[in-house]
């Protein structure tokens, strides 16, 4: 049953809700049944071109880290996707806005596509079966998805540009995937360096999906340059009106702070959403990071002099620590493309913080879809 994998996808090219093809997690109606039949995982349903905005409004009980006031206007979202020919198509899509500051252009991709072959140009993101992060139905971000390692600023929810093909079936069964990809993270101040590579295999089964990335690539830092890789292991299945995504990400890089001394890191997550009615959901997620730097950050603490470090524009936490939380919440959307989130993320670092949010999302497209498209 491919449309409960498609639902993220589905979701953000149309700016429609879940509800526009599902009766619950992994029950389609009659536009999924049709969606389905044509098997339009990744090209654009009709012919004319498909626009669309998100606009959400955040209260946030820790002023958002400080940086910012407690009310923001915190992501607006646009989609835009059509066909060029009957088997090319284009995709672009991002934030106009992200987190109360101007955003970045996620994805903007050709994609060609004939019977077990699927060739994609463009920018895009990494080809993971559960695109959790961009179409988060709750506020807090995914650790894995922005989890640094030392110096290197990449994250796995990076963009980049990029050529691939896929082999296989992209609809139900077995698909493989091979990327040629720029070695430069977006508002990253390291200059790119060489081509970076990745590979994909993903098994899509009719309420299971399993996928498996290799990400392979280096970055200049000094004095000594960094290479690293990055394995995701995801999974998406579906049962009755639960659907479950879990995620685990492996990294190793040979020098993540420039000083040749290798590291390995460590992240995931583990959610579970349940429809408690055509128009409500709740959502509960457990998730922990951990970049095995806990011994030099533990040094530096106690010596701060002893080392001088050079610092890069556009990064995360240059020293690591474990670091866990679990994110519970639910959904109410009385009216298409109108939808209101409240939820709390639990941190311990080391101590347990509560920080509430609620949001007011309002969406708009000019999809308008039926059974018979």
């Amino acid at each position: 049953m491919i449309g409960l994998l498609a639902t993220a996808w589905f979701a953000t090219l149309t700016g429609l809700s879940c509800g526009a093809c599902h009766t619950s997690a992994a029950n389609l109606n009659d536009i999924g049944r049709a969606y389905l039949a044509k098997s339009n995982i990744a090209l654009p349903i009709g012919l004319k071109p498909t626009l669309s905005l998100k606009a959400d409004a955040l209260y946030s009980s820790d002023g958002n880290g400080g940086t910012l006031s407690k009310a923001i206007v915190d992501y607006v979202d646009y989609d835009a996707n059509g066909k060029i020919a009957p088997n090319l198509a284009y995709v672009v899509r991002g934030h106009a806005v992200d987190t109360g500051a101007p955003g970045d252009l996620t994805d903007a991709f050709v994609e060609w596509r004939l019977p077990g072959v699927r060739a994609i140009a463009g920018q895009l993101t990494l080809p993971l079966e559960t695109d959790a992060q961009y179409d988060r139905e709750l506020n807090t971000a995914f650790l894995a998805y922005e989890d640094t390692v030392g110096y290197n600023p990449f994250v796995l929810d990076s963009s980049h540009g990029a050529l691939g093909l896929y082999v296989g079936r992209p609809v139900r069964g077995l698909e493989a995937g091979a990327f040629a990809l720029q070695g430069h993270d977006q508002n990253s101040g390291i200059p790119s360096q060489g081509t970076d590579t990745a590979f994909s295999l993903t098994e899509r089964l009719p309420d299971l999906a399993l996928s498996v990335v290799r990400y392979d690539g280096s970055r200049p830092l000094t004095p000594v340059g960094d290479r690293f890789r990055r394995e995701a292991y995801a999974a998406v299945a579906g049962i009755g009106n639960l659907r479950f995504d879990a995620l685990y990400l492996h990294g190793y890089d040979t020098s993540a702070l420039g000083f040749a001394d290798a590291v390995t890191a460590g992240a995931g997550f583990f959610q579970v959403r349940a429809d408690l009615s055509p128009r409500t959901f709740v959502i509960a997620r457990y998730e922990g990071q951990d970049d095995g730097l806990d011994a030099f950050a533990n040094f530096y603490a106690a010596n701060p002099n002893a080392i001088t470090l050079t610092t890069y524009a556009g990064q995360g936490n240059a020293f690591g620590a474990f670091f866990r939380q679990a994110v519970v919440g639910g959904g109410l959307t009385p009216r298409a493309r109108l939808r209101f989130t409240l939820e709390d993320a639990i941190t311990h670092t080391p101590h347990t913080h509560h920080t509430l949010r609620a949001v007011v999302a309002i969406g708009a497209t000019n999809a308008k879809l039926d059974a018979g498209y």
